[in-house]
């Protein structure tokens, strides 16, 4: 299990395709929040569960981590729990 602390600030955030998400701005209690590229901003607001688009960032938990490397996060396939 991948645990999220302050050393992941300004990582690079990858979605499970390998496409760039955004980047690590601050963590907090081992939630990670994303600043995202702004080119994905919807398609991250509908897969999340962002509800208001207008936020300059969004969370990402534990569990939404595949891999941490030096440089990057990689995100598992992403599945709604609100679904």
């Amino acid at each position: 299990m991948v645990t999220l602390d302050s050393s992941e600030e300004g990582k690079t955030v990858l979605d499970d395709d390998g496409r760039e998400v955004g980047v690590v701005v601050e963590v907090e209690r081992g939630r990670a929040y994303v600043d995202p590229d702004p080119s994905m901003l919807d398609e991250i607001g509908s897969r999340f569960g962002v509800s208001n688009a207008d936020e300059d960032t969004f969370p990402i938990e534990a569990d939404d981590v595949r891999a941490v490397t030096d440089e990057e996060i990689h995100l598992t396939e992403w599945t709604d729990p609100n679904v």
